[in-house]
């Protein structure tokens, strides 16, 4: 027995729907797990620059400070932005799980 499954069109106008409801919330969630995201692919680059300019003689003590606390920073940014979506999808999540099961 297969389950009724609503047509492309139909099941994105739902989501959309339910979506623009939550919408500022939804725009958080999307803002902290960007956030999350780019703050763990800037680190290893800046790591890799670091690395490469210091094994060719070319970085001064100024340079690898500079490196050094921007991967500190970039850090921090990615950490704070992750323990926020561990916690605001969840509740999100249980707000619109209701909507979607009536809708």
């Amino acid at each position: 027995m297969a389950l009724p499954v609503a047509p492309g069109p139909v099941a994105l106008r739902k989501t959309f729907r339910i979506m623009a409801s939550y919408r500022g919330r939804f725009a958080v969630v999307l803002v902290l797990q960007i956030t999350a995201v780019l703050s763990t692919l800037v680190a290893p680059q800046l790591l890799g620059r670091l690395v490469g300019r210091v094994s060719a003689g070319r970085a001064d003590a100024g340079y690898v400070d500079r490196i050094v606390l921007t991967i500190i920073a970039v850090t921090l940014v990615g950490r704070s932005s992750t323990a926020s979506p561990r916690s605001t999808p969840a509740p999100l999540g249980e707000s619109v799980s209701p909507t979607c099961a009536s809708a």
